[in-house]
């Protein structure tokens, strides 16, 4: 999987649990089960659809970040997270600690990417 999401990696994060699945059967044959296996493995039986729906979303995330802890350029997944949470305020020290966690990049990484985005397009 992680090979996939490292040929992937310049493209779109995919959050959409039925969208990751496609993309991994359509890269990778041999992950033609893969997704519908986690889901199996990680979400009881007895959840209501509504929460089993939400459950494979929060599966995705886990994909993306374990693939992330074996490679860390496989993905934009961290940043785009780290982006989204400094756009909702969250604080340079929270994003810190989510960094040092491995969920996200450091607020400095967040920064410079704002700051590259900004000298790409004055206005």
């Amino acid at each position: 999987m992680t090979s996939v999401l490292y040929t992937k990696r310049h493209d779109n994060v995919i959050l959409d649990p039925n969208e990751f699945d496609k993309m991994l059967k359509e890269t990778d044959p041999n992950l033609t089960n893969f997704f519908a296996d986690m889901c199996a493995i990680l979400i009881p039986r007895d959840r209501s659809p509504y929460n089993k729906k939400e459950d494979r979303k929060k599966i995705v995330v886990i994909l993306y970040l374990m693939a992330g802890i074996r490679n860390q350029h496989v993905n934009n997944f961290k940043l785009e997270l780290a982006l989204y949470l400094a756009g909702s305020g969250v604080t340079c020290d929270a994003i810190n600690a989510l960094s040092s966690a491995g969920v996200s990049v450091t607020y400095q990484t967040v920064y410079n990417y704002k700051k590259k985005i900004a000298d790409e397009h004055p206005i």
